[in-house]
């Protein structure tokens, strides 16, 4: 709703260090309800966007609202959003010659429902050659 009302969001990338408080956010809160104050997740300023980032997210992406696409209806409905992103921050220790490290950086998945991965186990496949 937020995001149909300003056009605008953050995606914070989450950490298995925060997934835990970042797990909070999906309650149901009032929406006079601060969700930063009920998690324990500080808010920054974001740069280019209205909303707010998260501080302990190493990576937050300010977005405006391309389009919203529906699927289904009642109880299974949902929502794709779909952003452009206008802002990029990435913590300088994650950045490394010219790319993330995602070993360092340690990002949760959400799935569906209660199901989360974690993205720690990486290996690497050479691509190959045209043929």
């Amino acid at each position: 709703r937020n995001i149909e009302e300003t056009g605008q969001f953050v995606v914070n990338i989450v950490t298995e260090d925060i997934v835990t408080k970042v797990n909070e956010t999906s309650i149901e809160f009032a929406s006079d309800i601060d969700e930063f104050q009920e998690t324990g997740l500080t808010p920054i300023p974001s740069s280019k966007v209205m909303p707010y980032r998260v501080k302990e997210s190493p990576i937050q992406m300010e977005c405006v609202l391309e389009n919203i696409l529906a699927f289904g209806e009642g109880a299974g409905s949902s929502n794709l959003v779909i952003g452009r992103v206008v802002q990029m921050h990435v913590d300088d220790v994650l950045y490394k010659d010219g790319k993330i490290d995602l070993a360092n950086l340690k990002p949760v998945g959400r799935l569906a429902g209660e199901y989360y991965a974690k993205m720690s186990d990486l290996f690497t496949l050479k691509r190959p050659e045209r043929r």
